[in-house]
């Protein structure tokens, strides 16, 4: 006989659940590095503007540059606001792939353990069988002995 682990469906159910957070997870990192990167840009552009205003320019120029300075940090801190909520986000998506992990482990060592005492329950079956095939073998040899 081969062995059928009852619980088959739920561990298949809970190993899409953790691809599906795995996907998440990988996603939400996307973001996040998508985030980091115009936070990177936007510090460059600061960087750039802040040279440009150092320079001596007209005052028409130095207005401009200042103007788009703040607007430029205004855009940084909106992007840190993001880039945290982002954090949180793929913090809480983190324990949630690991907690989806411990279920299937949990169900994988189940599944194990289920297997390990149904191959022990055949070898049983089997050895009382051929205990039974001997002893009737032992009474027909004993039979044709006495004959």
């Amino acid at each position: 006989m081969v062995f059928k682990y009852r619980l088959e469906k739920i561990l298949e159910l809970r190993e899409s659940k953790l691809e599906e957070e795995k996907k998440r997870f990988q996603k939400q990192s996307m973001i996040m590095f998508g985030i980091q990167k115009k936070i990177a840009d936007n510090q460059n552009e600061i960087t750039v503007i802040s040279s440009k205003l150092s320079e001596g320019n007209t005052m028409f120029f130095t207005s401009l540059y200042i103007n788009r300075l703040a607007s430029l940090k205004n855009k940084r801190e909106r992007l840190e606001e993001e880039l945290d909520e982002a954090k949180k986000k793929l913090e809480e998506i983190r324990e949630e792939m690991i907690e989806a992990q411990q279920k299937v482990d949990i169900l994988k060592r189940h599944k194990d353990k289920a297997k390990k005492n149904y191959e022990e329950q055949e070898m049983k079956k089997e050895q009382i069988e051929l205990n039974e095939l001997g002893l009737i073998m032992k009474r027909m040899k004993d039979e044709q002995q006495r004959q």
